[in-house]
């Protein structure tokens, strides 16, 4: 996330779904 830091809020759930989308949809289906 530090490298959002200072981004829109947009770039930051595209990072996450691009880097711990496989994690947060095992973990629990947050995006899904």
């Amino acid at each position: 996330l530090l490298k959002v830091a200072g981004k829109p809020k947009e770039s930051l759930y595209l990072v996450i779904d691009e880097v711990s989308g496989e994690n947060w949809a095992k973990g629990d289906k947050f995006f899904g």
